[in-house]
Protein backbone atom coordinates (compact mmCIF):
# COMPACT_ATOMS: atom_id res chain seq x y z
CA UNK A 1 0.00 0.00 0.00
CA UNK A 2 1.06 3.60 -0.43
CA UNK A 3 2.49 5.25 2.65
CA UNK A 4 -0.41 6.54 4.67
CA UNK A 5 -3.01 4.51 2.80
CA UNK A 6 -5.64 2.99 5.05
CA UNK A 7 -6.35 -0.70 4.56
CA UNK A 8 -9.95 -1.06 3.37
CA UNK A 9 -12.21 -3.78 2.07
CA UNK A 10 -14.56 -2.38 -0.57
CA UNK A 11 -17.92 -3.85 -1.52
CA UNK A 12 -18.03 -3.79 -5.33
CA UNK A 13 -20.43 -4.85 -8.04
CA UNK A 14 -19.95 -6.05 -11.59
CA UNK A 15 -20.85 -3.41 -14.17
CA UNK A 16 -19.54 -5.12 -17.31
CA UNK A 17 -17.87 -8.30 -18.58
CA UNK A 18 -16.03 -8.97 -21.82
CA UNK A 19 -14.54 -12.09 -23.40
CA UNK A 20 -10.90 -11.52 -24.36
CA UNK A 21 -10.53 -14.91 -25.97
CA UNK A 22 -11.34 -18.54 -25.16
CA UNK A 23 -9.46 -18.41 -21.87
CA UNK A 24 -9.64 -14.81 -20.62
CA UNK A 25 -12.52 -12.72 -19.29
CA UNK A 26 -12.43 -9.05 -18.34
CA UNK A 27 -14.62 -7.97 -15.43
CA UNK A 28 -15.19 -4.29 -14.67
CA UNK A 29 -16.24 -3.45 -11.12
CA UNK A 30 -17.96 -0.32 -9.87
CA UNK A 31 -20.06 0.76 -6.92
CA UNK A 32 -20.18 3.63 -4.47
CA UNK A 33 -17.65 1.98 -2.15
CA UNK A 34 -14.91 2.35 -4.78
CA UNK A 35 -15.01 6.13 -4.32
CA UNK A 36 -12.47 5.63 -1.53
CA UNK A 37 -10.30 3.08 -3.39
CA UNK A 38 -6.63 4.11 -3.14
CA UNK A 39 -4.47 2.88 -6.02
CA UNK A 40 -0.71 2.56 -5.64
CA UNK A 41 -0.33 3.74 -9.23
CA UNK A 42 2.14 0.89 -9.83
CA UNK A 43 1.62 -1.35 -12.85
CA UNK A 44 1.65 -4.68 -11.03
CA UNK A 45 -0.56 -3.70 -8.09
CA UNK A 46 -2.77 -6.53 -6.85
CA UNK A 47 -5.84 -6.94 -4.68
CA UNK A 48 -7.41 -9.70 -2.68
CA UNK A 49 -10.70 -10.53 -4.36
CA UNK A 50 -13.47 -11.71 -2.03
CA UNK A 51 -16.11 -13.88 -3.72
CA UNK A 52 -19.32 -15.45 -2.40
CA UNK A 53 -19.23 -18.92 -0.90
CA UNK A 54 -21.07 -21.55 -2.90
CA UNK A 55 -24.81 -21.04 -2.66
CA UNK A 56 -24.52 -17.41 -1.53
CA UNK A 57 -25.24 -14.33 -3.64
CA UNK A 58 -22.85 -12.03 -1.77
CA UNK A 59 -19.60 -12.58 0.13
CA UNK A 60 -19.30 -11.81 3.82
CA UNK A 61 -16.53 -9.21 3.81
CA UNK A 62 -13.86 -9.15 6.50
CA UNK A 63 -12.88 -6.26 8.76
CA UNK A 64 -9.44 -4.65 8.21
CA UNK A 65 -6.96 -5.08 11.06
CA UNK A 66 -4.23 -2.78 12.36
CA UNK A 67 -1.47 -4.95 10.88
CA UNK A 68 -2.63 -4.23 7.31
CA UNK A 69 -4.59 -7.42 6.80
CA UNK A 70 -8.14 -8.44 7.72
CA UNK A 71 -10.18 -10.74 9.94
CA UNK A 72 -13.49 -12.53 9.43
CA UNK A 73 -16.04 -12.78 12.23
CA UNK A 74 -15.96 -16.12 14.04
CA UNK A 75 -18.21 -18.76 12.52
CA UNK A 76 -18.60 -17.01 9.16
CA UNK A 77 -19.48 -18.90 5.96
CA UNK A 78 -16.28 -19.43 4.00
CA UNK A 79 -15.71 -16.50 1.66
CA UNK A 80 -13.53 -17.33 -1.36
CA UNK A 81 -10.32 -15.24 -1.39
CA UNK A 82 -8.03 -15.03 -4.41
CA UNK A 83 -5.26 -12.64 -5.50
CA UNK A 84 -5.58 -10.75 -8.79
CA UNK A 85 -3.63 -8.04 -10.58
CA UNK A 86 -5.42 -4.80 -11.38
CA UNK A 87 -5.53 -4.38 -15.15
CA UNK A 88 -6.82 -0.80 -14.94
CA UNK A 89 -8.11 1.72 -12.44
CA UNK A 90 -10.10 4.75 -13.62
CA UNK A 91 -10.34 7.21 -10.72
CA UNK A 92 -12.62 9.58 -12.67
CA UNK A 93 -15.36 6.97 -13.00
CA UNK A 94 -14.27 4.80 -10.05
CA UNK A 95 -14.09 1.67 -12.20
CA UNK A 96 -11.73 -1.22 -11.46
CA UNK A 97 -10.82 -3.72 -14.19
CA UNK A 98 -9.52 -7.23 -13.56
CA UNK A 99 -8.69 -9.79 -16.27
CA UNK A 100 -9.27 -13.45 -15.34
CA UNK A 101 -7.56 -16.43 -16.94
CA UNK A 102 -10.30 -19.05 -17.00
CA UNK A 103 -9.70 -22.79 -16.74
CA UNK A 104 -11.51 -25.91 -15.59
CA UNK A 105 -11.82 -26.25 -11.84
CA UNK A 106 -10.76 -22.71 -10.94
CA UNK A 107 -13.05 -21.22 -8.27
CA UNK A 108 -12.52 -17.61 -9.34
CA UNK A 109 -12.44 -18.63 -13.01
CA UNK A 110 -15.83 -20.30 -12.64
CA UNK A 111 -17.21 -17.21 -10.92
CA UNK A 112 -15.86 -14.93 -13.67
CA UNK A 113 -17.42 -17.06 -16.41
CA UNK A 114 -20.83 -16.70 -14.79
CA UNK A 115 -20.47 -13.08 -13.69
CA UNK A 116 -23.06 -10.55 -14.82
CA UNK A 117 -24.00 -6.96 -14.03
CA UNK A 118 -25.02 -6.50 -10.42
CA UNK A 119 -23.06 -9.43 -8.98
CA UNK A 120 -21.36 -8.52 -5.69
CA UNK A 121 -17.75 -9.09 -4.63
CA UNK A 122 -15.14 -7.36 -2.51
CA UNK A 123 -11.60 -6.02 -2.99
CA UNK A 124 -9.08 -4.67 -0.53
CA UNK A 125 -6.62 -1.79 -0.77
CA UNK A 126 -3.99 -2.82 -3.35
CA UNK A 127 -0.30 -3.46 -2.87
CA UNK A 128 2.47 -3.50 -5.48
CA UNK A 129 5.97 -4.89 -6.00
CA UNK A 130 7.37 -3.42 -9.24
CA UNK A 131 10.04 -0.76 -8.72
CA UNK A 132 12.17 0.23 -11.70
CA UNK A 133 15.72 1.37 -10.84
CA UNK A 134 16.67 5.02 -11.22
CA UNK A 135 17.79 5.92 -14.72
CA UNK A 136 16.27 2.83 -16.34
CA UNK A 137 16.90 2.73 -20.10
CA UNK A 138 15.37 -0.62 -21.05
CA UNK A 139 13.31 -3.41 -19.55
CA UNK A 140 12.31 -6.97 -20.45
CA UNK A 141 8.91 -8.10 -19.16
CA UNK A 142 8.28 -11.85 -19.40
CA UNK A 143 5.08 -13.57 -18.27
CA UNK A 144 2.46 -16.19 -18.97
CA UNK A 145 -1.22 -15.23 -19.29
CA UNK A 146 -1.64 -14.70 -15.56
CA UNK A 147 1.06 -12.03 -15.71
CA UNK A 148 -0.20 -10.44 -18.93
CA UNK A 149 -2.29 -7.70 -17.22
CA UNK A 150 0.64 -6.55 -15.08
CA UNK A 151 3.14 -6.68 -17.95
CA UNK A 152 0.91 -4.61 -20.22
CA UNK A 153 0.12 -2.05 -17.52
CA UNK A 154 3.80 -1.65 -16.63
CA UNK A 155 4.58 -1.14 -20.32
CA UNK A 156 1.80 1.42 -20.64
CA UNK A 157 3.06 3.39 -17.65
CA UNK A 158 6.76 3.33 -18.50
CA UNK A 159 8.38 6.71 -19.17
CA UNK A 160 8.89 7.76 -22.78
CA UNK A 161 12.29 6.74 -24.04
CA UNK A 162 12.51 3.54 -21.99
CA UNK A 163 12.87 0.63 -24.39
CA UNK A 164 10.39 -2.06 -23.38
CA UNK A 165 10.13 -5.58 -24.72
CA UNK A 166 7.24 -7.79 -23.58
CA UNK A 167 7.32 -11.56 -24.11
CA UNK A 168 4.11 -13.45 -23.32
CA UNK A 169 3.80 -17.22 -23.21
CA UNK A 170 0.38 -18.26 -24.49
CA UNK A 171 -1.13 -21.73 -24.64
CA UNK A 172 -3.07 -20.68 -27.75
CA UNK A 173 -1.75 -19.94 -31.23
CA UNK A 174 1.12 -17.45 -31.13
CA UNK A 175 -0.02 -13.89 -31.70
CA UNK A 176 -3.68 -14.87 -31.72
CA UNK A 177 -4.80 -12.12 -29.36
CA UNK A 178 -5.85 -8.56 -30.09
CA UNK A 179 -3.82 -6.62 -27.53
CA UNK A 180 -3.22 -2.87 -27.64
CA UNK A 181 0.29 -1.77 -26.73
CA UNK A 182 1.88 1.69 -26.60
CA UNK A 183 3.97 2.80 -29.55
CA UNK A 184 7.60 1.87 -29.08
CA UNK A 185 6.82 -1.26 -27.07
CA UNK A 186 7.86 -4.59 -28.62
CA UNK A 187 5.46 -7.47 -28.01
CA UNK A 188 6.34 -11.08 -28.80
CA UNK A 189 4.18 -14.18 -28.30
CA UNK A 190 5.52 -17.68 -27.71
CA UNK A 191 3.46 -20.86 -27.52
CA UNK A 192 3.51 -23.06 -24.43
CA UNK A 193 3.23 -23.05 -20.67
CA UNK A 194 0.09 -21.96 -18.80
CA UNK A 195 -0.38 -25.40 -17.31
CA UNK A 196 -0.95 -26.96 -20.73
CA UNK A 197 2.60 -27.44 -22.04
CA UNK A 198 6.20 -27.09 -20.85
CA UNK A 199 7.17 -23.48 -20.19
CA UNK A 200 9.93 -21.79 -22.19
CA UNK A 201 10.13 -18.63 -20.08
CA UNK A 202 13.38 -19.54 -18.31
CA UNK A 203 15.00 -20.40 -21.64
CA UNK A 204 13.78 -17.11 -23.15
CA UNK A 205 15.15 -15.00 -20.28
Amino acid sequence: MEAGAVNRVHRVEVVDTQRLGPDMIRVVFGGDDLAEFVSTGVGDEYVRLFLPAEGHAEPLLPVPTDDGYWAFPEGHVDTVVRTYTVRAWDPASALLTIDFVVHDGGVAATWAQGASAGDIAGVNTPRAMYAAPQGIEWQLLVADLTGLPAALRIAEQSPAGVRTRVVIEDAQTEGDRDVEIPSGVELAWVAGGNGKAPSRLEEIV
